[in-house]
């Protein structure tokens, strides 16, 4: 799979991802630790979380669906999405070109507008921070880094101005591998 169509797949799950929990919804905090059994790392959720599974449209054959774990606070949605990158991919794109490739998947529906990007490390991960203001008024403060074989991605959507917030960095910086 080429890069261009590589960036096509995550803009597809990045979108659909998005959607699916940038919805209001209320409670009260409660922090703990979301371990997948599947994947090498760990993150601190505010809330209990809800799993979903889905698989791109264009999935190639044996392509690995991506995983979510979504929880919906106080107007804010949390979100931890991860899939297994193709060997292929790894193979023939650099770190550097996978995390670029997503960048552009998460902005490239034309109407969403990168406000910063930030090259950052996650343990000894090369990562990024994003903060993207989204057609629908929302902002999307975004974590992501490709441990391994994985690329796992934190992001907190909400109204402008959370990228700000003590709870969206909490979120955000306990994103780390685990098992290594």
């Amino acid at each position: 799979m080429s890069r261009s169509a590589f960036k096509s797949v995550v803009a597809l799950l990045v979108i659909a991802a998005m959607v699916s929990v940038a919805t209001p919804g209320h409670g009260e905090t409660k922090w703990a630790e979301f371990r997948p059994r599947d994947a090498a790392f760990a993150i601190d959720m505010p809330g209990e979380w809800t799993l979903a599974e889905r698989k791109s449209a264009r999935a190639a054959p044996g392509e690995q669906p991506m995983h979510m774990a979504s929880v919906k606070v106080n107007g804010r949605a949390y979100m931890t999405v991860y899939w297994a990158v193709p060997a292929d991919k790894l193979a023939a794109l650099s770190t550097t070109s996978i995390l670029d490739a997503t960048r552009e998947g998460i902005v490239s529906n034309g109407r969403d507008r990168l406000r910063s990007e930030r090259r950052v490390t996650i343990d000894a991960y090369p990562a990024r921070e994003l903060i993207v203001e989204a057609a629908d008024s929302k902002v999307y403060a975004v974590r992501y880094a490709l441990m391994n074989n994985v690329m796992v991605q934190a992001v907190v959507a909400g109204p402008p101005g959370v990228e700000q917030e003590v709870d969206t960095t909490r979120f955000l910086t306990s994103l780390k591998p685990i098992g290594r």
